[in-house]
């Protein structure tokens, strides 16, 4: 948990098996509410069932792509996700990121961020330099 309000979880998530466990855990714990998702993976994981999943209680996608040499571009993960008819925002940075799944979280929202270890740390060490 790296905020309250809005809830701000990050997960390390980053394949099909803990995609699954996330979701499942995330709809327990806040029923229907709908998530914004920070979201960034790498090219050799199975995409399609990844986004499956994350369609069943997405609001929204907010995209980043990780800073590792097998990473799935921004633009082509959130492209993909667009298709299938959800807002999806390529940022070029954590810090865009962050401050757009804020703003469209708002303050009794639900933000979870997931999809690549290397995303996960990003994102930690923004969150630990920005004061909300």
């Amino acid at each position: 948990l790296l905020h309250k309000d809005p809830v701000f979880i990050l997960d390390g998530a980053h394949n099909g098996h803990g995609v699954n466990a996330c979701v499942d855990s995330l709809i327990s714990l806040f029923a229907s509410k709908k998530i914004v998702y920070i979201l960034g993976m790498l090219n050799d994981k199975d995409r399609d069932k990844m986004l499956e999943k994350l369609y069943i209680n997405a609001k929204s996608f907010i995209i980043l792509t990780p800073s590792s040499s097998r990473a799935l571009t921004g633009r082509v993960l959130a492209e993909t996700i667009s298709k299938r008819g959800f807002t999806s925002k390529n940022c070029a940075s954590t810090k865009e990121a962050i401050a757009w799944a804020f703003r469209e979280a708002s303050e009794d929202g639900i933000i979870c961020t997931l999809g690549s270890l290397y995303l996960a740390g990003e994102v930690k060490a923004c969150m630990e330099s920005v004061s909300l």
